[in-house]
């Protein structure tokens, strides 16, 4: 009985080249000719991405998982740094654990530390980040479990179920300078070892393998859908958090990335960064900064993540790919994360933009603000109205904070829910003065506000002044409702949209508190998700 589920695809090495079978990990091994470090990803994969470099993470085959002792290991903001002993002593009473229950598992020695390979009962086969995070969550239940029960602090846990994880080969030479060891397997009786000894053994290589036990681990995944905020709402969980200066970071990326010491994948290090730059623009289009803006956002988090103290850590290649992410303008969001399958339960940080990950839901799309974005949509729609009264528009009384607060949070509701999908939106509601609200590949969005309680009077209207401009800009039109300050004032719904066009040769003329042209039907309405297809044609064919 193996652990170690070597099946294929996986990636293997520092730079995840795609192997396809049994010869070519061997070749990539026997190549490397014990003079530098072998690693590979701890899951095989169901796909690859189509140009063939990377796989498909969340077509991960989830046989097993691994855990990782070091020595070192986070307490709040604190890096700690224990004995050997110590290491050891938790890792044998782990493997005790297991003996007893009859689980399968294997350990070994990594040269630096400890890997105890765990198997599951059945294998998952996840097919989106949905489903990861399920199973994320339902092994993080149980390896928490373990934790609590038997005092495991040194084991780290960004490693367990993390789909692109890559650790080291078992049986492989560790040539890391300060280690110069082999990986090597344990048994029960060198569990009983000093540090110091199970170090010396690791001096020659063994070319073993130790399983213990004949079942494998149950996850409560059934449990963790019934419970999941995905399926039914509810209030958010009271994450830990940690901070770089005044932006709060989301407990995913936290537990993903910010375990001070530990070797995170690339996936969750650029994801922190990506958040970390969207939170210093404020919410900004990366065009409408400046080189020195930008120059100081890559200094504040190369500083940042130079704290977290990554074993593989290179301040060179940090700060490189740091400035990418924040020179072109990434962002992440809920949604976003759930797909890489980083989200770990709706925190007091959530935005919303999960609510409605499939893309083939139907309806309107609700988006949820949080507290920062709520704060700078009050901002904005202050100097909405100050910018409008001062230019004379509000002679319709059309113009007021509250209803400049309306259209605001319906635009960056929108915009939210499309950084989803594309990297390419351009915010231009973000200044008073706009060709358009929002605009991908130069097709112009624009985003109509209206009260909740005012939709089914108001809805779908457009004055024809403003729909005519729409027309010749070839426009598109989404349609949201929110409500102000007196009201739940952080929910948006993004109900639908339409061409502007459509609206022209479909509309009927209504008298409101000024004229318009109001596409009256529900069905000639659009669904949010038919947009995201529309979208994706029109970027594929500016390419």
């Amino acid at each position: 009985m193996s652990v170690l589920n070597l099946q294929f695809p996986k990636e293997v090495g520092l730079f995840r080249k795609i192997i396809h079978d049994q010869t070519e990990f061997e070749n990539y091994w026997s190549a490397l000719r014990n003079s530098q470090c072998a690693y590979m990803s701890v899951y095989s994969f169901r796909a690859v991405k189509p140009n063939g470099r990377r796989a498909e993470y969340n077509t991960a085959i989830v046989g097993n998982f691994v855990l990782d002792f070091d020595k070192k290991y986070r307490k709040g903001s604190n890096m700690i740094e224990v004995d050997g002993d110590e290491v050891v002593d938790q890792v044998a009473r782990l493997h005790y654990y297991l003996l007893g229950a009859n689980i399968k598992h294997g350990v070994w020695f990594s040269g630096n530390g400890f890997h105890i390979w765990i198997g599951l009962d059945k294998t998952h086969l996840p097919s989106n980040g949905r489903e990861v995070s399920y199973i994320k969550a339902a092994g993080r239940k149980v390896i928490n479990a373990w934790k609590e029960d038997m005092d495991l602090y040194c084991m780290d846990p960004t490693v367990p179920f993390d789909m692109a994880r890559m650790i080291r080969v078992p049986n492989s030479y560790n040539a890391k300078q300060h280690v110069l060891r082999w990986s090597i397997p344990l048994t029960t009786q060198d569990l009983t070892l000093s540090w110091d000894e199970i170090c010396e053994m690791a001096e020659n290589p063994l070319n073993k393998a130790y399983y213990y036990g004949e079942e494998g681990i149950n996850l409560p995944i059934s449990e963790v859908k019934k419970k999941s905020f995905r399926t039914e709402g509810g209030e958010p969980i009271q994450f830990d958090t940690v901070s770089m200066g005044k932006i709060k970071i989301l407990p995913c990326l936290m537990e993903a990335a910010c375990q001070v010491g530990s070797n995170p994948p690339h996936v969750s290090r650029a994801s922190l960064a990506m958040y970390l730059g969207a939170r210093l623009r404020n919410f900004l289009h990366v065009s409408r900064t400046t080189a020195q803006m930008r120059e100081k956002h890559v200094a504040t988090i190369s500083e940042f993540l130079g704290s977290l103290q990554w074993a593989d850590y290179d301040e060179g290649i940090t700060t490189y790919h740091t400035k990418t992410i924040v020179d072109g303008g990434y962002q992440e969001s809920c949604a976003s994360l759930i797909g890489k399958g980083l989200c770990i339960g709706k925190c007091q940080l959530w935005d919303g933009t999960g609510e409605h990950y499939h893309e083939d839901d139907d309806g309107p799309i609700a988006i949820t603000l949080s507290e920062e974005q709520m704060d700078w949509c009050y901002a904005h729609a202050e100097k909405t109205y100050e910018y409008h009264k001062k230019n004379g528009v509000g002679v319709l009384n059309h113009n007021t904070i509250n209803g400049s607060l309306i259209g605001v949070k319906g635009e960056l509701g929108t915009s939210l829910f499309l950084s989803n999908h594309f990297k390419s939106i351009t915010d231009n509601y973000t200044s008073n003065i706009s060709q358009s609200d929002l605009e991908l590949n130069r097709r112009k969005i624009e985003v109509k506000g209206l009260k909740e309680s005012d939709w089914e009077q108001y809805k779908r209207a457009i004055q024809p002044w403003q729909l005519e401009k729409y027309v010749s800009n070839n426009a598109i039109v989404v349609w949201t409702t929110a409500e102000n300050h007196e009201h739940p004032r952080n929910k948006v719904l993004l109900r639908g949209w339409n061409f502007a066009h459509e609206v022209k040769e479909k509309g009927e003329f209504i008298k409101t508190i000024c004229d318009n042209i109001q596409l009256k039907k529900d069905k000639d309405m659009r669904d949010m998700a038919d947009l995201v297809r529309v979208l994706k044609k029109i970027e594929a064919e500016a390419v």
